[in-house]
């Protein structure tokens, strides 16, 4: 009797390796299936008479409402994803020191 009973713990857990196995394969179908979410900080609240803007490492891609900075001197924008700059033009009188280390802005 003590073999039929190794026979059957032997099958039980053949069947339960295969569905873990399965269970696992299945796990590892779904996260290949899901896409990365990215995520963009949308709003940033700094007053407009800043005269230092600090937007380090907040995986930003663009930058929107430059214009509103009518004293900005010091604009830091270190490890980011920018590809490119637009609308400095607007901080040209003031702006003396733009930081863009570690970006993705490329020269044209």
């Amino acid at each position: 009797m003590g073999r039929e009973e190794n026979a059957d713990e032997e099958t039980n857990s053949d069947s339960d390796t295969d569905s873990v196995s399965s269970s696992c394969a299945t796990a590892i179908e779904q996260a290949a299936e899901q896409k990365p979410v990215e995520f963009e900080i949308v709003y940033v609240h700094i007053p407009e008479n800043a005269k230092e803007v600090d937007l380090t490492r907040h995986r930003m891609k663009t930058i929107h409402g430059l214009e509103t900075f009518t004293q900005v001197e010091k604009l830091c924008l270190r490890w980011n994803l920018l590809k490119q700059i637009e609308n400095l033009d607007c901080t040209a009188n003031t702006l003396t020191e733009l930081d863009l280390y570690d970006n993705q802005v490329r020269g044209t």
